[in-house]
């Protein structure tokens, strides 16, 4: 039996260059999520200050400032919602704000929120009188249309149990 081709002893050179190949191939494929990551706008909030007493009766205000920045150009999504901080928090439904910034931007934004004497329990679908308590007023900011996870700020209240009805 004759052979008409050798097959080589030696595969170093061929292991050698498939591992090139694919460090190369790596690390191009790394470098261009790198690149597309770069490329979308991050959005920050950040607190600055909570004014005045956290401890609310029915018809207080709640006013504090934070900053809202955007890296770069994009429509951003605002939304607020409060809720109390027990186990299973239930939180009153969510309102939105939509901004649409053609630049960079640090915005200040001031809340001046009047806590009413009810909330809308989206779980009861019904109106529902706050209780004595510690509560969070929870924003957070997303890119529309950006996979980024959203930055939120949380602003702790509370509801004075000596409040009158």
């Amino acid at each position: 039996m004759t052979r008409s081709a050798r097959h080589p002893q030696d595969y170093r050179a061929i292991v050698i260059i498939a591992v090139l190949v694919a460090l190369t191939i790596n690390g191009v494929l790394i470098g261009l999520s790198l690149w597309y990551g770069a490329q979308r706008p991050e959005v920050e909030l950040t607190l600055v200050r909570v004014e005045d007493d956290t401890a609310l009766c029915p018809g207080d205000i709640l006013n504090y400032e934070f900053v809202l920045s955007l890296s770069k150009p994009a429509s951003v999504n605002l939304y607020t919602s409060e809720g109390n901080l027990v186990q299973h928090g239930i939180f009153s439904h969510t309102r939105l704000q939509q901004f649409d910034f053609d630049a960079a931007v640090d915005l200040k934004i001031v809340r001046d929120w009047t806590l009413e004497p009810t909330y809308m329990d989206a779980i009861a679908g019904k109106e529902m009188q706050w209780l004595p308590g510690q509560y969070t007023q929870h924003t957070s900011a997303t890119v529309i249309g950006g996979r980024n996870s959203p930055n939120s700020i949380d602003v702790p209240f509370s509801i004075r149990s000596d409040c009158s009805t």
